[in-house]
């Protein structure tokens, strides 16, 4: 499950992970773009929940000094144990650039790099090193780790991943899930989500190296000439459904993705958010028992992620929850 939840408090959600946890999540994984940072969520609940697994995935390579992130690491390793998976990447220029101010160059070599130095300092080596993108002198720490988190990626991808990282390596996945059977609207959600992400250099790179070259061919000259519809609608349905699972919820519980040969050792449900035509979400905030968000007189709407319910515009009231901010849904 992607966390934290972005509709309440970091410490109003220890209850609900409580209660994801009882109904099968076994694996809690974070990220780091518009909330909070990566780290402080899942360090807050762990000690809640000794059985479960937790991860970043991912945290830039840009944001932070080598050594501080070592540090993060091993402060987390520290107190979740084996349970913690320390998940890094590019992240894209619009985080880097526009919301930190950082320079986003090189960033195969930079994520390359930081990831021998963490491999160095979480081994318990003294690091002195002029690495291709940034330099460390006589830093020492501790701890080991290996694997690979994906996201954006089809069930197709996994086994020429693991190819490179390793047949023995853990290896964790975010899937996307769209509980709808509404065509349109799953199209025109997925594809925002997705072009945001398939046109940063890195996802680019990844999707090419992944053989979707050809597929989103139309789509990436048209995003640079800053054609947006136009390169919302150059990509294929053929690319939504391989990127992200939509329909019935007893179609999305059949998808092959979520049936053995599971070929990833973990997995992150991911509720991608909602289109700007869609009706306004809105979720009870209420604790303790389930509730699905029906008022009186009220309509549902046609999309339904995961047991939020979409109402009428012109229905306030009930603390309702900005569409921007219905991605990682929280599931009562």
């Amino acid at each position: 499950m992607s966390v934290p939840f972005t509709d309440g408090g970091l410490a109003a959600q220890v209850d609900q992970y409580r209660r994801l946890f009882a109904a099968g999540y076994t694996d809690f994984w974070s990220l780091e773009a518009t909330g909070w940072d990566a780290f402080t969520p899942l360090s807050m609940v762990a000690a809640q929940l000794p059985e479960a697994r937790f991860g970043t995935a991912i945290v830039p390579v840009f944001s932070r000094g080598a050594a501080t992130l070592a540090g993060h690491a091993a402060a987390m390793s520290e107190l979740i144990g084996d349970r913690f998976t320390l998940g890094i990447g590019a992240s894209t220029p619009t985080i880097i650039e526009n919301w930190n101010g950082l320079p986003y160059e090189d960033p195969f070599h930079r994520t390359k790099d930081t990831l021998t130095f963490l491999r160095q300092a979480l081994a318990g080596e003294k690091v002195t090193e002029e690495y291709r993108t940034f330099s460390v002198k006589g830093f020492q720490l501790q701890r080991a780790a290996d694997g690979a988190i994906l996201s954006w990626v089809s069930v197709d991808d996994v086994p020429q991943i693991k190819e490179i990282v390793g047949v023995d390596k853990d290896i964790a996945a975010r899937l996307f899930v769209c509980l709808s059977t509404d065509r349109e609207r799953v199209l025109e959600s997925a594809r925002r989500n997705i072009a945001w992400y398939a046109n940063a250099p890195a996802y680019r790179a990844f999707h090419e190296w992944c053989g979707r070259g050809e597929e989103f061919g139309p789509m990436w000259p048209k995003w640079d000439a800053g054609d947006r519809r136009g390169a919302l609608g150059a990509i294929p349905e053929s690319v939504v459904d391989a990127l992200v699972v939509n329909g019935s919820p007893q179609e999305c519980v059949q998808h092959s993705v979520f049936r053995p040969p599971v070929s990833t050792s973990r997995s992150s449900i991911s509720i991608p958010s909602a289109p700007r035509t869609l009706k306004r979400p809105c979720c009870w905030r209420r604790q303790g028992a389930r509730h699905e968000h029906r008022r009186p007189g009220s309509t549902p709407g046609t999309v339904d992620w995961r047991r939020v319910a979409f109402h009428d515009e012109g229905n306030s009231g009930d603390e309702p929850i900005d569409r921007r901010s219905t991605c990682r849904r929280r599931l009562l």
